[in-house]
């Protein structure tokens, strides 16, 4: 890896941010891996010593190995709990690990600094596939644990004002999050998927879809004219991709325009290998890179 300081950040902070204590192994594929692009993945690979990240894009991570570490330290509750503990299972002829962060009382748990938002929009469905690969990983080691799991959440943008308003708003920084997991074998046929896609992205590398881009839908914004001819600051209303033609008419009907809103894609800016990918180079210059 490749460090930049863009901030100035000063020696001690930089020697903290760029720490790695992961157990990496290149012949290994993690879990969390295993969920993210088979693109990125294959970038990844080809370009390892290349890779350029800057400090300060590591702070959210370090604030969360920290939250881990002293979890960590309290220990575990009867023979069967363990934490922070990595399994293993051959399959397909790859390597997949998990490293779990507690098993207690047989039902895994993750812990995850993050947003408010991540909660409240209940975008939940990396967490079930991780957790149920984790469970899958535990089944192929003679390990049987529930067939849910749990979200420990802690969150780095809560406030106090908005739990006070409730609305379902976490009512403190710190909540769980009760998920249901796929069965051992819908977990086996995504994973076997997932490793298929992964063997074809390292010759034929595929674009990203959507869904991995973290994309968001394009809309169409209404809006009435001044008398100048210019728009109006508000849109009167906004319409999904698939309703344009109710845009239009309402358009027509108050003798106004239709503005197309260009959905963006979130992920690009959180990938290190950005820098070597010929997509992100498109949807940059065309506008849709949300960084």
């Amino acid at each position: 890896m490749i460090w930049t300081n863009r901030f100035g950040f000063p020696k001690h902070i930089c020697d903290w941010l760029m720490a790695d204590e992961y157990d990496y192994d290149p012949t290994v594929i993690s879990a969390t891996t295993l969920i993210s692009p088979a693109r990125a993945w294959a970038l990844k690979i080809a370009n390892v010593d290349k890779l350029t990240m800057d400090v300060s894009d590591m702070l959210a991570l370090r604030i969360g190995t920290a939250i881990h570490d002293s979890l960590e330290k309290v220990g575990v509750y009867n023979d069967r709990d363990f934490r922070e503990q990595r399994f293993y299972a051959d399959f397909m002829g790859y390597k997949i690990s998990g490293k779990m962060d507690a098993v207690l009382d047989g039902v895994i748990r993750d812990n995850k600094s993050t947003s408010v938002n991540k909660y409240l929009f209940a975008e939940y469905d990396d967490y079930i596939k991780q957790l149920s690969i984790y469970r899958w990983i535990l089944h192929k080691n003679g390990i049987q644990v529930a067939d849910y799991g749990y979200i420990d959440f802690f969150f780095t943008d809560w406030s106090k004002k908005k739990a006070r308003e409730g609305n379902g708003y976490p009512p403190t920084r710190y909540t769980e999050l009760k998920l249901p997991l796929m069965s051992i074998e819908e977990t086996e046929s995504f994973v076997a998927d997932r490793l298929i896609a992964f063997a074809f992205a390292e010759s034929a590398l595929p674009d990203c879809t959507q869904e991995e881009l973290w994309a968001t839908e394009t809309k169409y914004a209404v809006y009435k004219l001044n008398k100048d001819g210019s728009r109006q600051q508000r849109a009167q209303k906004i319409f999904a991709e698939s309703d344009l033609t109710a845009a239009e008419a309402m358009a027509e009907d108050l003798g106004g325009i239709v503005e197309k809103r260009p959905g963006t894609v979130k992920r690009c800016a959180y990938c290190s290998a950005s820098g070597f990918c010929d997509q992100y180079k498109r949807l940059k210059e065309a506008g849709l890179v949300d960084d």
